[in-house]
């Protein structure tokens, strides 16, 4: 799933790697399964595309989650529309969501 969000206010003083943190906590609080790698020390599968200097406002920042359960592939998961929903509300002030899209998974 893609992500696409703007930064702005004292939310662009976070470092590329307390912004992953952050929206890995929004999804465990919003209830969205994350998945994990494998191994001794499973991280979560999430990144951004581009790192952003710290202290910069973006208008379009990317960021690539890989859920558990695909959105809007069975009954058991949450559309895109209750993950937008849901994840925004999750999200401190200075990160603002634009949309959450789809991406297929390439090999």
């Amino acid at each position: 799933m893609l992500i696409r969000f703007r930064v702005h206010g004292n939310f662009r003083f976070l470092s590329h790697s307390e912004t992953i943190s952050v929206f890995q906590r929004a999804c465990v609080r919003a209830g969205i399964k994350i998945k994990h790698s494998q191994g001794f020390n499973p991280h979560p599968r999430m990144s951004l595309t581009l790192p952003r200097s710290v202290g910069v406002e973006s208008e379009d920042e990317l960021l690539y989650i890989e859920t558990v359960c695909p959105p809007d592939e069975s009954a058991d998961c949450q559309s895109l529309s209750q993950i937008e929903t849901m994840l925004s509300h999750q999200l401190p002030d200075g990160c603002e969501l634009f949309e959450v899209s789809a991406a297929e998974k390439k090999d």
